[in-house]
């Protein structure tokens, strides 16, 4: 999607964006504006591929990045929660006032760091 002032809205009508396939061999980094709407009162899956390898989802009081990666025959799971259980960018209220709120989540498959700004 291109274009100043442009954005896609996820409502009652849709819930879900269709993309390619993504399977990152050294790192993957999700970047994006978030502006929940009038009824954003439940937990959403933000971004999430359907085999479960990658999931961001936020909800009260928490954002939860998850990965499950394969390793071999093994599957490496593990997740980055974010309580919101304080004031300020600590608060759920921070982010669901209907105002614009630049995330960032990265995550390396050779260190096993996860980070959210």
């Amino acid at each position: 999607m291109r274009g100043v002032g442009k954005n896609l809205q996820l409502d009652s009508t849709g819930h879900y964006i269709r993309a390619g396939s993504v399977t990152p061999d050294t790192s993957i980094t999700f970047e994006f504006l978030f502006k929940p709407g009038l009824y954003f009162n439940e937990t959403t899956d933000i971004i999430r591929r359907f085999d479960g390898a990658f999931q961001i989802q936020i909800g009260y009081p928490f954002i939860t990045f998850n990965t499950n990666i394969k390793n071999g025959s093994t599957v490496i799971s593990d997740q980055l929660k974010v309580t919101f259980d304080g004031i300020g960018r600590k608060s759920y209220g921070y982010y669901i006032d209907g105002e614009w709120h630049h995330f960032v989540f990265k995550y390396s498959t050779i260190t096993g760091k996860k980070k959210f700004d």
